[in-house]
């Protein structure tokens, strides 16, 4: 009897203790047990890219008419991601006709204001039970969502397009309207990092995969009996215009010239600018002798001679070219599989350039070295 009470008074005493530590976590914050994310995912059958994430609807106002017989209804929002683009919708019950909004103001606890007009879209829809519901949606960028995911709205202002009963109408957020809305933001920020991430990740994965091993010069001098191989330039860095041109770059190619394998790197500019000096600015501007490679484990391979790079303009482009000879087999092993995280251009000791590799370009170097041992060219 003693060992059963004992029990019992064991079981009681834990169950005390685990409550007590749910408590303690939930009041410090470390368990939030309203902080899940309640997000309506909405798949397209026909097409993956057209598939939407939402919040629910949370009301930002509440309009009650005095005169007529017309019902109480609602200014309600919520957030959407559509192909990697956020949205706020508003929506609101109309009695007789539906009308857009055509801006709306979110004032925020820390004085922060939010405007946004020029809707994205709006329209009509029919719920089936005598209701008629009219949509407008805002387009939100990542600042905007941020400052959703960290402030709480305190008021809202929303004009309408035509309505001549309400043409605006200003609202106070409720406390737990606010918190949700925070709460919905934090959510969907998330998801958009996620969707940037795996964006990014597919972006990098498919240039890699793009590189083919290909050789834009393998000839053999009829006289010297030297053998000249280049492999098809891989990119390291590109500043693009805004109509997609690339402009600046620079890139790389695997060589082996005469046995010896190397780097070939070019700096330049491409050809859709022209320059009263014939480009010889651009030539003084990109000359180096020195390339030194940082590896991704902090590791440096510093490439140099005292030959400058070779300037020259054709129909693509400026551009000052340079192979650098690596006749240190284990540091081409390494070129092979460490990856690179940046490459720093200099002249006579004189820092040019120095160029952080986006994650895309990571494997750039190792392509071309990896292309150029394919060959398996025998050393001189």
């Amino acid at each position: 009897m003693k060992d059963i009470k004992f029990l019992c008074n064991y079981e009681i005493s834990s169950l005390i203790k685990k409550l007590f530590i749910l408590v303690f976590l939930f009041a410090f914050g470390i368990l939030d047990l309203s902080s899940q994310c309640k997000l309506i995912r909405t798949k397209n059958e026909f097409s993956a890219s057209l598939s939407s994430v939402s919040s629910k609807d949370v009301t930002i106002a509440s309009v009650f008419p005095i005169l007529g017989s017309k019902k109480p209804w609602n200014l309600d929002m919520s957030f959407l991601l559509v192909t990697g683009s956020v949205s706020i919708s508003v929506t609101h019950k109309s009695q007789s006709y539906s009308t857009s909004l055509h801006s709306i103001n979110f004032k925020f606890d820390d004085g922060t204001i939010i405007n946004k007009g020029d809707p994205g879209s709006s329209g009509d829809y029919d719920t089936g039970f005598g209701y008629e519901y009219t949509y407008t949606l805002f387009n939100v960028t990542k600042e905007d969502l941020e400052i959703f995911a960290t402030k709480k709205i305190v008021k809202i202002q929303a004009f309408f397009n035509n309505f001549p009963d309400y043409p605006n109408i200003e609202g106070e957020i409720k406390t737990k309207n606010a918190e949700r809305i925070v709460l919905d933001a934090s959510c969907m920020l998330d998801e958009l990092k996620s969707v940037e991430l795996d964006s990014k990740n597919k972006e990098s994965n498919q240039a890699v995969s793009n590189y083919e091993c290909k050789f834009d010069k393998d000839i053999v001098d009829d006289f010297t009996k030297q053998r000249s191989v280049l492999t098809k330039p891989a990119t390291i860095g590109e500043i693009k215009m805004p109509d997609g041109r690339i402009s600046w770059f620079i890139d790389v190619c695997g060589s082996n010239i005469n046995g010896k394998n190397g780097l070939t790197f070019s700096r330049g500019l491409n050809n859709f600018v022209t320059f009263g000096d014939g480009g010889a600015s651009i030539g003084e501007a990109c000359k180096f002798n020195q390339a030194d490679i940082l590896f991704e484990d902090g590791e440096v391979l510093s490439l140099k001679d005292e030959i400058v790079s070779e300037f020259t303009i054709d129909k693509i482009a400026y551009r000052c070219r340079k192979n650098f000879s690596v006749s240190d087999t284990l540091a081409w092993e390494k070129l092979k599989t460490k990856t690179v995280k940046k490459i720093r251009f200099s002249l006579n000791g004189i820092e040019k350039i120095t160029q952080e590799l986006d994650k895309k370009n990571f494997e750039s170097i190792e392509k071309v070295v990896n292309c150029i041992s394919t060959l398996g060219i025998p050393k001189q």
